[in-house]
């Protein structure tokens, strides 16, 4: 796992991830990637979006699924709208919504990570690299089997 420390707490995804993603006038060419200490464990995908009516169009989020089993991180990814100078962005402000993509009801619950969780978290790297061919299928049956106890 790597530590909040080790890692850019503002970092960008450069051409090679940008390159096919349509760019509209006036944003920068790289994506601003906000890595964040938060980890999710969900049994649902969460659909990631720009917030709405925003006071300005500085930066938007892009929009993206993410599924707990592919990867537990809650990073913001953010369209960059200015393309000379400096934007400051103040502590708190909403710079995504996140909604779960489901009918049912679930208790939402919001506290540091346990052992058990943080032990999914050193692991999964591993189940996503440990074959030549995409696992994803077989990911998700490890990372459902694993927590099994949290989605009853």
């Amino acid at each position: 796992m790597t530590k909040q420390g080790d890692m850019n707490i503002i970092d960008t995804h450069g051409d090679d991830i940008t390159k096919h993603i349509p760019k509209r006038e006036g944003r920068i060419e790289n994506i601003v990637k906000i890595n964040t200490p938060w980890h999710v464990i969900s049994p649902v995908k969460l659909l990631f979006l720009p917030m709405p009516y925003p006071d300005h169009y500085d930066w938007e989020s892009s929009s993206g699924v993410l599924e707990s089993a592919n990867s537990t991180e809650l990073n913001v990814q953010l369209y960059w709208n200015v393309e000379d100078g400096e934007k400051f962005i103040k502590a708190g402000t909403p710079l995504m919504q996140i909604i779960p993509l489901t009918e049912m009801n679930y208790n939402l619950i919001c506290r540091d990570a346990n052992e058990y969780e943080l032990e999914w978290i050193k692991k999964r790297p591993y189940f996503n690299s440990f074959s030549f061919s995409p696992v994803k299928k077989k990911v998700r049956e490890i990372y459902d089997r694993y927590f099994n106890r949290y989605y009853k």
